[in-house]
C-alpha cells in the first residue's frame, strides 16, 4: 500500500500546474521489488522550480507505517518562446576598395532578442546575400571575391573560401557552421567580411538582403521558427557601392605658391610651408593616399638649421583643406628637426592636388632674423594607402623642398601726420573733387620694423556752431587720393553722430616712407546754402600694424595737433544760365586767302549773383550757310576757325576737312566766366585758296556752346540768347570777290548812318604799296582824309573806317559821296578808284 505521502511541493519562482495525480494511485511491493510514480505538469509561467515530495507504506505483517526519505527534484528552468528578434542592419562599404584588399566589411547585422531574462535563446543558422552592380546586375560571387565570413569578433560562424562560392547569379548562401545564438541579454553583431579576388574584372558592387525569408532563425528551447523584424528601415537592405580601384602608386610632393613675406613678434598662425600633394595614380582609378606624418627643419637666410628653434616659435601645426591635423609646441628636445604626426591623417585622393601648410606661432621674444622652412627628408613623410595602409613611396620635386624667405620684424608703434585744411572759403552746390584737408603720414619706425598699413580715414562734418551734420544732407561722395591713385571712396555718406569714415584699400608704408594724401568731396546737389566744415580728429585716421593688425598711434608734426579742421565753407547756389549775346563782323567782300578774318564777337555773360559759382565753357561747334540760309560744309570755304579772349587764342577747329559740316573748336583751356561778369569772343576765319564764289555765312546755335554741366538735372546750367536775340545766330552773307584792285574795291555797309555806326572799306593788293584813301563830295571837294599814303602790304585789307563824319568831327549830311583810292604800288605803278558811298540819318 506505498502512496505519495502527499502532493509534490513546490519551491516557487515559475510556475508549473499539475495536470493529474500520480501515476499509479498506490503499489504492492513484495521483498526486494521497485515500483516508480510519477508526475506530470503544464509550465505556466517563466522562473526557476524545484519540487520535492515522498511515499508511505505499511507493513503487511506488522502493520507498522514506513516512510521514505523526502527527495527535490532538479532545477526546472521555464521559460517565455522567443517571440522575434529585431534586426538593426549598418552599411560600412568603403567608397573604394582596392583590388586584392581583405576582411572589406560592407555590412553588419544587430540581432537583439527583446524578451529579457526571461525569453528564451534564439540561434541563427542560415542567411543570403546578394551581390549586384550599381546598375542592379547581378555579380557572379567568385568572379569577384576570394572569401566571405560571418563573424563577431573573434568568433567565426562560417568561413566560405573561393572555392565554395557561387559561380553564377549574384547570391550567396551563408549557412552557419556554427549557429549564433542571441540570449535575451545580450545582443549579437554579425560583420560580413569580404576578401576581394586580386584579378577582378568587377568596377563597383553592393551587398543586399531582400527580405526577411533570406535569415532562418529557431527558438533554442522549442525549436520553433522565429521570424526577424527590421528596424529603422524596409527592405531590402542594401549597403553602399564599393567602387573597385588600383593600389596608390605613390605620392608626389610640390612646394606650394609662396611668397617672401614679413610676420611680427608675437603673430599666431604663420604660413611657414606650403605643399601641393598629388596622387598620380594609374591610368585606371586608384585608391586614396593618407599622410600620417612630416618633418621640417627651420633654416636661417644661409641655409643653416636654427639650433634653437623653440626660441623662434612657440607652437607649430600642420592644416590641411578642412582642418587643422596637429599642433604642438616646439620644445627643447626637439633638437633642430621638428616631426609632425597627422590626427586624423590627410586623405590625398588620386589625381586631386591637396594643400597643406605648415604653420607656426611667432613667439613675441623672438629675434629679429629672416629665416625659412625646410621639408624634412622622404624617409620621415609617411604615405599610406587608404584602404589597405600598406607604405606608398614619395617623390619630392625639387629634391629639396624650402620655403619663402619670412622675415621677422619689431611691432609699429606709431604713425607721423602732418594735417592741413584747404576747403574753400566758397563752395558752388553741386561742386566736384573739391580737396578739404591733405595728410602727409610718414612711418616713423626704423629697418626691422613692420610696415603699417591705413584702414580708414573718419571727419566729423559740424558747422559753424561745431554742431554735427548729417552728412548726407551737404556731401555726396568722400573720397581719399595720392594724385590720381584712389585709396578708397564713400558714397552718400550716412554719418553717426556726423562722422564719415572712408575704408581704405592698398595704403600700407614701410619704414621712412611717406605718403601725401588729399581728402576730396562733391558737394550733394541738393544741399542748403550752409556753412560747414570737416574735422579730423586724433583717432580719425585708424592704422595697424601690418603683420600683427594692432593699432599704431597717431602722432600730429609740424607744429599742429588734433583735432584739424578743413575750415569753413560757405555753400552756395550755382549759376544756372549763360547769356550769349551775337554781333555780325562779318565782311561784305570776302577773298580766298589764309589769312584770318574777323566775322563775329560773341558777348558769354553769366548774370547769377555774385556768390554764385563760376560757368564753365569748353567748346563751340561753328555752322555754315549761303546768302539764302542755305546749308553749306563749312570745310568747303574755311580752312580754319579760331577764336580770341583779350586778344589771346582760346580756341580753334584745326585745319577743316573739306566735308566738314560742323566746325568744333576745341580750347586751349576751359573759359571760366565769373558770375556777374560778361567775356567776349571773337571769331575769325581764315579760307581756303580754293573757296568757292558765293555767298557765305557762319552761324551759332544752342547747342553749339559746349558749358561744363554740373552732376544733376537740377543744376543745369541753361544756354540763352541775349535779349533781342534768337538762336541760331547768323552773320550777314559775305560775298568772295576777284583778288585784282578793281574788284575788290567795296565798302561795307552801304549805306550807313553817318555819326552812328561806321562803313568799312574793302580792297586787295597784289603787292605792298602806299595807300591814301579820301571822302569828297559829287563835286570833288575834299570831306576827311581816312589814309594819307599808309604803307599797306599784299593782300586783302578791310580795317579802314570812316565813321560819316567830316574833317572837323560833323556828321555829314545824307546824300551819296565818293570814296578816292589812290595805289601807289612798290613796283612804280599806281591806280586811282572812284567808289560810291551812301549817308543816310
Amino acid at each position: 500500500g506505498v502512496a505519495p505521502a502527499d502532493t509534490l511541493v513546490p519551491d516557487v519562482e515559475g510556475i508549473l500546474v499539475a495536470a493529474g495525480a500520480a501515476q499509479p494511485d498506490s503499489v504492492v511491493l513484495l521483498p526486494a521489488e521497485q515500483d516508480t510514480f510519477t508526475w506530470t505538469y503544464f509550465a505556466a509561467g517563466p522562473g526557476e522550480v524545484r519540487l520535492s515530495g515522498s511515499a508511505v507504506g505499511r507493513g503487511e505483517t506488522s502493520q507498522d507505517w514506513r516512510s521514505s526519505a523526502p527527495h527535490q527534484s532538479a532545477s526546472h528552468q521555464v521559460l517565455n518562446p522567443v517571440s522575434h528578434l529585431d534586426l538593426f542592419p549598418v552599411t560600412n562599404m568603403p567608397f573604394s576598395i582596392n583590388r586584392g584588399q581583405q576582411d572589406v566589411v560592407p555590412l553588419t547585422l544587430t540581432l537583439e532578442n527583446p524578451g529579457g531574462t526571461t525569453v528564451a535563446d534564439a540561434r541563427l543558422d542560415w542567411l543570403k546575400i546578394r551581390l549586384e552592380d550599381e546598375d542592379g546586375h547581378d555579380i557572379a560571387p567568385a568572379s569577384l571575391l576570394s572569401r566571405v565570413v560571418v563573424s563577431e569578433g573573434p568568433d567565426v560562424y562560417l568561413e566560405k573560401p573561393d572555392s565554395l562560392l557561387e559561380t553564377t547569379g549574384g547570391e550567396i548562401d551563408l549557412s552557419l557552421d556554427l549557429p549564433a545564438v542571441i540570449t535575451g541579454s545580450e545582443q549579437v553583431t554579425l560583420g560580413l567580411r569580404m576578401d576581394i579576388s586580386d584579378s577582378t574584372q568587377v568596377e563597383n558592387f553592393r551587398v543586399v538582403i531582400s527580405d526577411s525569408t533570406w535569415f532562418e532563425a529557431y527558438d533554442d528551447v522549442s525549436g520553433d521558427p522565429v521570424p526577424l523584424i527590421l528596424q529603422g528601415g524596409s527592405y531590402p537592405i542594401e549597403s553602399g557601392l564599393g567602387r573597385l580601384v588600383a593600389e596608390a602608386t605613390g605620392l608626389n610632393v610640390t612646394l606650394g605658391p609662396m611668397a617672401e613675406q614679413s610676420v611680427g613678434q608675437g603673430q599666431p598662425e604663420v604660413d611657414l610651408l606650403v605643399l601641393e600633394l598629388e596622387n598620380p595614380g594609374l591610368d585606371e582609378l586608384s585608391s586614396a593616399v593618407e599622410v600620417g606624418a612630416l618633418s621640417v627643419v627651420l633654416e636661417d637666410a644661409q641655409g643653416e638649421p636654427l639650433p634653437d628653434p623653440e626660441l623662434l616659435l612657440a607652437q607649430i601645426g600642420v592644416r590641411g583643406p578642412f582642418q587643422v591635423h596637429t599642433q604642438r609646441a616646439v620644445t627643447v628636445e626637439d633638437d633642430t628637426t621638428l616631426v609632425l604626426f597627422l590626427s586624423p591623417p590627410l586623405s590625398v585622393p588620386v589625381d586631386t592636388p591637396v594643400e597643406l601648410v605648415v604653420f607656426g606661432d611667432v613667439l613675441a621674444s623672438a629675434p629679429i632674423l629672416t629665416f625659412r622652412t625646410r621639408l624634412g627628408p622622404e624617409t620621415d613623410f609617411d604615405a599610406r594607402d587608404a584602404n589597405t595602409g600598406s607604405s606608398v613611396p614619395v617623390f619630392y620635386e625639387p629634391a629639396v623642398i624650402v620655403g619663402a624667405d619670412i622675415m621677422v620684424e619689431a611691432p609699429a608703434t606709431d604713425l607721423s601726420a602732418r594735417v592741413e585744411g584747404v576747403l574753400p572759403a566758397t563752395l558752388t552746390i553741386g561742386a566736384l573733387e573739391v580737396t578739404a584737408l591733405t595728410a602727409r603720414l610718414r612711418h616713423s619706425g626704423g629697418q626691422g620694423t613692420a610696415s603699417i598699413r591705413v584702414d580708414s580715414l573718419s571727419v566729423l562734418c559740424r558747422d559753424a556752431e561745431q554742431n554735427p551734420l548729417q552728412p548726407a544732407a551737404f556731401i555726396d561722395r568722400l573720397g581719399v587720393k595720392d594724385g590720381d591713385l584712389t585709396y578708397g571712396e564713400l558714397g552718400d555718406p550716412v554719418g553717426v553722430g556726423g562722422r564719415m569714415s572712408v575704408p581704405l584699400t592698398g595704403l600700407v608704408l614701410a619704414p621712412g616712407d611717406t605718403v601725401e594724401l588729399a581728402l576730396v568731396l562733391d558737394v550733394q546737389t541738393s544741399a542748403p546754402v550752409y556753412q560747414l566744415e570737416l574735422v579730423l580728429e586724433e583717432n580719425g585716421i585708424l592704422a595697424v600694424d601690418a603683420n600683427l593688425e594692432t593699432q599704431v598711434a597717431l602722432t600730429a608734426e609740424g607744429g599742429g595737433d588734433f583735432p584739424f579742421t578743413s575750415g569753413l565753407t560757405l555753400l552756395q547756389v550755382p549759376a544756372d544760365e549763360l547769356v550769349v549775346g551775337f554781333t555780325d563782323r562779318m565782311p561784305a567782300v570776302l577773298a580766298a586767302q589764309p589769312q584770318q578774318v574777323p566775322v563775329a564777337l560773341l558777348s558769354l555773360g553769366n548774370p547769377a549773383a555774385e556768390e554764385a559759382g563760376d560757368i564753365t565753357v569748353d567748346g563751340m561747334g561753328i555752322l555754315a550757310a549761303d546768302q539764302n540760309l542755305g546749308p553749306l560744309p563749312i570745310g568747303a570755304t574755311a580752312a580754319e576757325v579760331a577764336a580770341y579772349v583779350a586778344g589771346e587764342l582760346w580756341a580753334t577747329s584745326g585745319q577743316l576737312g573739306d566735308q566738314d559740316t560742323l566746325a568744333i573748336l576745341e580750347p586751349v583751356a576751359e573759359l571760366e566766366v565769373a558770375p556777374g561778369q560778361t567775356v567776349e569772343v571773337d571769331l575769325r576765319v581764315s579760307f581756303r585758296p580754293d573757296a568757292a564764289s558765293g555767298s557765305f555765312r557762319i552761324g551759332l546755335a544752342q547747342d553749339g556752346i559746349s558749358v561744363v554741366q554740373p552732376d544733376g538735372a537740377l543744376l543745369a546750367i541753361r544756354v540763352e540768347p541775349a535779349e533781342g536775340g534768337v538762336f541760331p545766330f547768323w552773320t550777314l552773307p559775305g560775298n568772295f570777290t576777284g583778288l585784282t584792285l578793281g574788284e575788290s574795291y567795296a565798302n561795307f555797309p552801304n549805306p550807313f548812318a553817318a555819326g552812328r555806326e561806321l562803313t568799312t572799306f574793302v580792297y586787295s593788293l597784289h603787292s605792298a604799296a602806299t595807300v591814301s584813301l579820301r571822302i569828297l563830295t559829287p563835286h570833288g571837294e575834299a570831306v576827311c582824309t581816312i589814309l594819307n599814303e599808309q604803307p599797306r602790304g599784299q593782300g586783302v585789307h578791310q580795317d579802314d573806317v570812316w565813321d560819316g563824319r567830316n574833317g572837323r568831327g560833323v556828321a555829314v549830311r545824307n546824300g551819296v559821296y565818293l570814296a578816292e583810292l589812290v595805289v601807289n604800288f612798290n613796283g612804280g605803278s599806281s591806280e586811282r578808284l572812284l567808289r560810291k558811298v551812301a549817308v543816310v540819318r
